[in-house]
């Protein structure tokens, strides 16, 4: 498969405004795949796994986008990301072929949360470090796909399946 550079996406400030957003909303706590398409960037199709446990989700997917999310990923400071990426570990498959993991750790972000967001930060500019295994796949031929995403770091486990579904050059 081919690898997408994570660097080049700037994924983990945006990936944590997308994810920072209120509860009715959220994309971390969908259970059904109905809020994927909520917000997403031009450039990146973004997924997320849950805050503990499993999920299965169906979604639309635009064919001329690559497809990036975290396996496992944290906010805090930098000891904090230190100890977590210590125990983090993951897998990611697309279509039953494994795709290769990159760890980013210790990154300073800015993002904006929302109120009511279901992570507990306070609505507004907000500052941290960001850590965690993150993973993109290339953009992806019209059809159905399978996302499958596994990670654990100490007691905190989530496993999300992504049932894709990718049409033409249609945004979802």
């Amino acid at each position: 498969m081919q690898r997408v550079a994570l660097g080049s996406l700037r994924l983990q400030s945006r990936w944590w405004e997308w994810a920072s957003v209120t509860e009715n909303v959220n994309p971390v706590l969908d259970e059904t795949g109905a809020h994927c398409g909520n917000n997403q960037p031009e450039d990146v199709w973004l997924v997320a796994g849950t805050f503990g446990g499993q999920v299965s989700r169906a979604c639309g997917w635009p064919a001329e986008r690559p497809l990036a999310g975290p396996v496992v990923n944290l906010v805090d400071d930098e000891a904090g990301c230190q100890a977590f990426l210590a125990d983090a570990t993951g897998s990611v498959t697309f279509d039953g072929r494994p795709v290769p993991i990159q760890r980013l750790g210790a990154e300073n972000i800015r993002f904006t949360a929302q109120a009511g967001n279901p992570s507990g930060f306070e609505a507004g500019l907000l500052k941290g470090v960001a850590c965690g295994l993150w993973f993109a796949v290339p953009p992806a031929a019209p059809g159905r796909h399978v996302l499958v995403i596994r990670g654990s770091s100490g007691d905190f486990a989530t496993t999300a399946t992504y049932n894709l579904t990718v049409r033409g050059t249609t945004a979802y």
